[in-house]
């Protein structure tokens, strides 16, 4: 796996980061370990890797021998016997983002019903807020201190340009402190020479350097809380759409349009002793 070198350096590290590809989990299916366009992925603090597995209507939860269990939308036995008996389809949970907070509840954006639910690790769908909500995406769990990151779009607009699609606008990368201030916004606008296509999923790792996935320009990138950015993973990727840490040492690169998770050695930058 190539590393970027971005034209960008950053001197308040040492060495870039390295991220060399170790394994693929999955493929496309239905079966227990198999994705159809999984969309969203974090990693608990016990180590645990959950996917929001969107085409299968389902998250599913591994642990470090492999799958574990899945989480479905069930409706209670009263509503399928009617659902059932008026011929109509039982409800579905159709996730668009994940999260976990660190008392271990699941936040999900459903697309079913453009709702935010709240579901133990066991399944059990404990809250559900619909109200005010046109259409819930990205979700992130707020730690007990930390900067929260959000991605925006910009102007977006979708034509056709000599019977070619054409989209324009852009998206932006935005930041809230510790007390709830609006930090600096990483703006750029599509074009084939611009740094940013489709951001698309972001995580923080342990030294709180901003990773990102680039689904436009099929790249990971990385900030630093020091400012600028590189490119860590620019190659072997068809539509990344979701990044995540864990305690050994990996990044899991989330790649929808290959049903699959990416697994990679993520080697943290380290920082000059002068910094």
């Amino acid at each position: 796996m190539q590393v970027g070198d971005h034209q960008e350096e950053l001197a308040a590290s040492a060495g870039p980061a390295v991220c060399q590809f170790v394994k693929k989990m999955g493929c496309k299916g239905t079966l227990s370990g198999m994705f159809n366009l999984p969309v969203s992925i974090c990693v608990t603090q016990q180590g645990e890797v959950l996917v929001a597995d969107r085409g299968n209507y389902r998250i599913q939860i591994f642990n470090r021998k492999g799958f574990q269990r899945e989480i479905r939308r069930n409706a209670s036995s009263i509503d399928n016997f009617v659902l059932s008996f008026l011929g109509a389809d039982l409800p579905n949970l159709i996730p668009l983002s994940i999260a976990v907070t660190p008392q271990g509840l699941i936040g999900v954006t459903d697309n079913y019903d453009n709702s935010v639910k709240v579901y133990t690790m066991d399944g059990n769908c404990v809250a559900c807020h619909k109200n005010q909500l046109i259409k819930p995406w990205g979700i992130t769990a707020m730690p007990s201190a930390g900067t929260v990151y959000f991605t925006q779009g910009l102007a977006l607009n979708f034509e056709k340009r000599h019977n070619e699609p054409h989209l324009e606008g852009g998206f932006s990368i935005g930041s809230v402190d510790t007390d709830g201030q609006l930090g600096k916004q990483l703006s750029h606008f599509f074009s084939e020479t611009e740094d940013f296509r489709c951001i698309t999923g972001m995580c923080v790792d342990a030294n709180g350097d901003l990773l990102v996935t680039d689904s436009g320009r099929k790249e990971i990138l990385q900030f630093p809380k020091e400012g600028g950015f590189k490119v860590l993973i620019q190659e072997g990727l068809t539509c990344p759409v979701g990044v995540a840490t864990t305690q050994k040492g990996q990044l899991l690169v989330l790649d929808c349009w290959d049903h699959c998770v990416k697994v990679y050695t993520y080697i943290q930058r380290r920082h000059s002793s002068t910094s």
